[in-house]
């Protein structure tokens, strides 16, 4: 009885490991990080400006524009949108505006933030060159 439970447990434990190595939580649910990427401007872009739109894809997070400020709540919130280092502001959608681009090159940065305007952790970002006419 003793080597049936030993291989049992042995069996169990082993199980345990492929499930995390899998990023199960050992529910029956699969946890993931959020992702980010800028889906315009595209690297190198030359664009109009000064104004110059642009948008965002998320994955395994919600953009909330509603709770801006709010408590943070796991999984939802806002991107800041900066521009050559500097915070031009949150959004709560998938689209923003850069606004007041001198003509040549800037650096357009999304960060995603919780609700409170903290950053992720760990920090989930990207940014993309592009070059103003």
């Amino acid at each position: 009885m003793a080597k049936k439970l030993a291989g049992l447990a042995a069996g169990l434990f082993v199980l345990a490991l492929v499930a995390a190595a899998c990023g199960t939580t050992g529910y029956g649910t699969t946890s993931y990080s959020p992702t980010l990427s800028i889906v315009s401007p595209s690297e190198g872009a030359t664009v109009t400006g000064p104004d110059v739109p642009v948008s965002i894809a998320v994955s395994y997070f919600t953009l909330d524009n509603n709770a801006i400020g709010k408590a943070p709540e796991a999984g939802k919130g806002h991107w800041h949108l900066v521009i050559d280092g500097q915070l031009q502001g949150p959004v709560g959608t998938a689209a923003g505006v850069a606004k007041g681009l001198t003509p040549g090159r800037h650096v357009i940065k999304a960060e995603l933030h919780n609700n409170d305007h903290s950053a992720l952790n760990p920090v989930v970002e990207k940014s993309v060159t592009i070059n103003v006419r």
